[in-house]
């Protein structure tokens, strides 16, 4: 269960330090700057979902070999 919460610390942390960088930029560059914090929420939701469907695709749901 540890590696569990390993997961999230680092999930959390990657929101942490996504969403400071993101907003600013996206507020430039948005015709509704307003809109800004939603869509990086958005954006780094999504980059946490991939970051971790392979992260579990290569520790949790990995084969064990079997040794004859």
């Amino acid at each position: 269960q540890r590696p569990r919460a390993l997961s999230a610390e680092l999930s959390r942390l990657l929101t942490e330090a996504g969403l400071p960088i993101l907003v600013p930029i996206l507020r430039r560059r948005l015709a509704h700057p307003e809109e800004a914090p939603y869509l990086a929420a958005a954006i780094m939701a999504v980059v946490t979902v991939i970051g971790s469907f392979f992260g579990h695709k290569h520790v949790s749901f990995r084969q064990r070999r079997t040794e004859p």
